[in-house]
């Protein structure tokens, strides 16, 4: 089930991709991270969460406020990502751990999906 999952990722071809959209829904039951990609974006959307933890290298400058920022301004770009089985009671979750530098990203959670979705770029570029 693990390398089947880390295939269907490494597919994705997300090493360098600008993140174009991190969200985190439903009371941190569902985040949503969304990467350029050539004429699409992939959208990872992790599901019935149970541990989100955001973190921002305090040395990367904010030099204006982060929902002002363009798609070609956005600086987070997915470096690595691994995954892992993690036994807690009854259940094994999945961890994620990913490297979006200046940020890191780690989910636990039970479901996890991909999918090709239009370009969040083009459809601002048609604004």
């Amino acid at each position: 089930m693990l390398d089947k999952l880390r295939s269907q990722i490494e597919k994705t071809n997300y090493w360098d991709a600008r993140v174009v959209k991190l969200e985190c829904n439903y009371f941190c039951d569902e985040v949503v991270l969304a990467f350029e990609d050539s004429g699409y974006d992939i959208q990872f959307s992790f599901s019935k969460c149970y541990k989100i933890e955001m973190s921002h290298d305090p040395v990367y400058a904010k030099n204006k406020p982060y929902k002002d920022l363009t798609s070609a301004e956005i600086p987070y770009f997915i470096q690595d990502i691994e995954v892992k089985l993690i036994s807690c009671e009854d259940k094994q979750l999945k961890q994620f751990e990913l490297n979006l530098w200046p940020m890191n990203l780690c989910v636990v959670c039970d479901e996890f999906h991909i999918k090709k979705i239009p370009s969040t770029t083009s459809l601002q570029n048609k604004e």
